[in-house]
């Protein structure tokens, strides 16, 4: 039940990082202030932005193993892309899809690494 906590308070992170920053940048391009490219520029930089901050969270609240936790918590987030992916859309697997999925677990991965490791430099001073 613990991990679920945990995990459950990192996805809200992630997903919460990722609706508000969305929402400004659509809002910005609806006003014609970002073009329909900068605009995609942008999504990938803020998803790779909040898998890294949700990560970075997940590490400092585990207690050993950051890799192992940020591994857990990316996937996760790919169950859940995936699933939505086949809900919402025709999902067609392939190299872009396996390079995006590996992204991610990259991001969320090396994140958790830097939380744990953070974590131990404040429990040192």
């Amino acid at each position: 039940m613990d991990n679920m906590k945990k995990f459950g308070f990192c996805l809200a992170h992630i997903f919460g990082i990722l609706i508000v920053s969305l929402f400004l940048i659509t809002l910005l391009n609806y006003f014609g202030v970002v073009s329909s490219v900068g605009m995609n520029v942008f999504k990938m930089i803020l998803l790779f932005f909040s898998l890294f901050i949700g990560g970075f969270i997940n590490g400092k609240r585990s207690e050993k193993d950051g890799w192992l936790e940020g591994l857990k918590l990316s996937g996760i987030v790919i169950l859940l892309f995936f699933l939505l992916s086949l809900l919402f859309s025709t999902y067609k697997w392939g190299l872009k899809t396996n390079l995006f999925y590996l992204i991610i677990i990259g991001v969320t991965t090396f994140g958790s690494m830097i939380g744990i490791n953070q974590k131990k430099e404040n429990a040192s001073k």
